[in-house]
């Protein structure tokens, strides 16, 4: 292997060698020009890519961020806040098809026993009360009914 790479390399300096002095200082022109184009259209341009990509993410997450500042408090105002508890409790599980076994409010908290329901429907229940009742999940204990899919439940909630 060794000596074919020397031999490779005194072909290229005879080569070399036999070109006029006009010639090589083409050539050499030539080959730096073809590694300054490649070094751009493989290094180059794709880190500057990559940079006017992450300074448009930036851009936006600062609009974004704006915009949660000014419509912070009007998000908030926005939340129901009409009713007890217990009541909203009571009403969003009727709304998301969910059987209520009881309901006892504890001071500020509302304890809501639930029993053999759906696992699908008590999640989606307790979504709708965070997302649209202003109620917070406190505590959640459940347990697997025989039944595949069925669940009892004891959930506690509060006002934020």
């Amino acid at each position: 292997m060794r000596v074919r790479v020397t031999r490779y390399t005194g072909e290229v300096l005879g080569w070399w060698g036999l070109r006029s002095a006009r010639e090589q200082v083409l050539l050499a022109l030539l080959l730096a020009t073809a590694a300054a184009a490649l070094y751009l259209s493989l290094v180059f341009a794709p880190i500057q890519a990559v940079r006017r990509q992450a300074l448009n993410d930036i851009r936006v997450y600062e609009a974004l961020g704006a915009q949660l500042r000014v419509a912070g408090p009007a998000l908030l105002s926005a939340r129901p806040t009409g009713g007890d508890a217990s009541a909203v409790a009571a009403a969003s599980a009727a709304e998301a098809g969910v059987a209520v076994r009881r309901i006892d409010p504890e001071g500020e908290r509302v304890r809501v026993v639930l029993q053999d329901v759906s696992f699908d429907a008590l999640m989606r229940w307790i979504d709708l009360m965070e997302r649209e009742r202003g109620l917070r999940l406190v505590e959640l204990r459940v347990e697997r009914r025989t039944s595949p899919g069925l669940v009892s439940a004891d959930v506690t909630v509060r006002r934020p």
